[in-house]
């Protein structure tokens, strides 16, 4: 869990004094001084707040000993540290070359405390072409049992945080754990029992809990939706997959949830995943059930028809 979460009024004050005292503020690419001014606008007698131009953002952003984080009005834990090795390895840095904070963050984080911004939303000149294939997200996700959550307001960076966004295909498994984790194992546990615990009732729930990604049993393909949609229509827990059929069979979604399965699931070939994931009976055929249950039947009743004719046979002999 992230440390040090007060809120937002308190955390500005408090990184501003340790600003004042410790280090300048800046932010890349823009070459001010950090000279100190006051906030204009205010009325006669209120206390002038400080503020300083800011020429790096990893001043306060990527500064281990801080780690600035606060719970928003969305009930979400908002962590303002970004970890530059995770950051590189996202979508955004591979794929759209926002190699800079100010890239995204355009204007108004020139000055510290920054002013409040409006959430730079997803089609801001971004993502205008996968609209579509978002509105179909969009569609599932309104049947989850997340889009009606009172503890928190979902949104897209709630799951996805934008500064690790990565493709399902390159994330680990960790990864995809942690998006459901995070929460569920925290925060929003309201049960207070581990999910270990919760999950009991399956044979093998340390196995699934450690090697599968949460939602290969808490989502369900549907024929009108798509394979990137579906797995965002999160199921209530009463409908998730209980059965070892519901994946472990040639009918089962399995196939739907080879991305969710294992560190590296591209490389898993048809046999590997007959060899790690078949379990006995999964591929049964009726009539040789059948075939071996009569010779099983036929050899029971030889058995214990060899044996009367035996002790028949003793009797008979000691009569004689």
């Amino acid at each position: 869990m992230v440390q040090n979460m007060i809120p937002a009024p308190t955390l500005s004050y408090f990184v501003a004094i340790l600003v004042t005292i410790i280090l300048p503020i800046s932010v890349h690419g823009l070459e001010q001084s950090p000279v100190p001014s006051t906030v204009s606008g205010q009325a006669p007698g209120d206390a002038q707040i400080k503020t300083f131009q800011v020429e790096n953002c990893r001043t306060c952003h990527q500064n281990p000993g801080m780690r600035p984080a606060y719970v928003g009005s969305d009930g979400i834990v908002h962590d303002l540290y970004i970890d530059q090795k995770r950051f590189e390895m996202s979508t955004h840095y591979i794929m759209a070359g926002k190699y800079y904070c100010v890239d995204c963050h355009e204007t108004g984080y020139d000055v510290f405390p920054h002013k409040e911004q409006k959430p730079l939303g997803c089609f801001n000149n971004c993502h205008e072409k996968l609209k579509e294939k978002f509105l179909g997200i969009k569609a599932s996700f309104q049947q989850s049992v997340h889009y009606d959550a009172k503890q928190v307001e979902f949104a897209c960076n709630t799951c996805h945080p934008v500064h690790y966004a990565r493709k399902s295909r390159r994330m680990t498994l960790e990864e995809k754990k942690g998006m459901c984790t995070k929460c569920h194992e925290d925060r929003h546990n309201l049960t207070g029992i581990s999910l270990l615990e919760q999950h009991q009732w399956h044979p093998k729930a340390q196995l699934h809990l450690k090697s599968t990604a949460c939602i290969a049993c808490h989502t369900q393909p549907d024929q009108w939706e798509d394979s990137f949609t579906f797995k965002h229509r999160v199921l209530p827990k009463k409908e998730a997959s209980r059965l070892c059929d519901d994946c472990h069979s040639p009918d089962g979604k399995l196939a739907d949830y080879l991305i969710d399965i294992g560190e590296n699931p591209l490389q898993l070939s048809n046999a590997q995943l007959a060899d790690n994931f078949y379990v006995s009976g999964a591929t049964r055929i009726f009539w040789l059930d059948s075939l071996g249950l009569v010779l099983l039947l036929a050899i029971t009743i030889g058995v214990f028809a060899h044996g009367l004719i035996r002790v028949g046979a003793t009797v008979l002999r000691k009569k004689q």
